[in-house]
This record gives C-alpha cells, structure tokens and sequence, in this order.
C-alpha cells in the first residue's frame, strides 16, 4: 500500500512541475502565455468531425428528398448550380488535416443548404 502511494505521489509532483513549467512560460514576442504553447488547432478535429457528420445526414436528406421527385425543372434548375456547390464545400472539408478550413467550409454548405431546404420546403434541417 506504502509502495502505490509514493508512486501516486511521485507522478504527482512530475505532472505537477510539468504544468508549472508550461504556465507563465514566455513566447517570442515576450508575452507571457497562461496556456501551454502546445495547444493548436487540432483541439479542433473532434467538433468539425461531428459538424461533418451532422452536415452529411442534412446533405443526405436533401439529397433524398431531390431525387424522390416531383419537382419542376425551374426548381431544378435553380437548385442544381446550389447543390454543385455544397458538394464542392463537402468535398474540400472531407480533409480533417486542416481543421479550420474544413469547419468554414462546413458553415459555407450549410448555409447553401439551409437555402436549398427553404426552396425545397422540407424539414431536413431541424431548428
């Protein structure tokens, strides 16, 4: 039991003076950073990966509702060039290397999208 509690306390004290170190430490330009410097826009990959999936189950409802028919061919015509695009922006947020670009991406598409769903009058995007 003694044995478990040094141990216990010995990562202690190493994560602690890990933490100290990295708290207050001075950037280039001379400012004190509160945060450590290792914190970057990969925190990012988990939101943008559930925005991409929430965005394609919209997309696949638009999609849908596309293809079940009954549209007019002025509708189509006007939803086509909107529905090119949104694929475009899908398309280049696809890649999770760069998570801010692929999170403006998502938000140019679901923008587009939310103007295809309004023409479309359905409920594919929940409020």
């Amino acid at each position: 039991m003694k044995k478990n509690s040094i141990i216990f306390s010995l990562i202690l004290v190493i994560s602690l003076a890990t933490v100290m170190s990295t708290v207050g430490a001075y950037e280039e330009n001379g400012y004190e950073t509160p945060y450590p410097s290792t914190i970057g826009p990969s925190i990012m990959m988990p939101i943008v990966a559930t925005e991409l999936r929430e965005d394609n189950a919209i997309w696949a409802c638009i999609t849908d509702t596309i293809e079940a028919g009954g549209l007019d061919d002025a509708m189509l015509a006007q939803i086509a060039p909107l529905a090119d695009e949104v694929q475009l922006h899908m398309e280049n947020a696809c890649s999770l290397s760069n998570p801010i670009y692929a999170s403006g991406q998502l938000n140019k598409a679901m923008a587009l999208m939310v103007q295809i769903n309004n023409l479309l009058v359905c409920d594919c995007i929940p409020n």
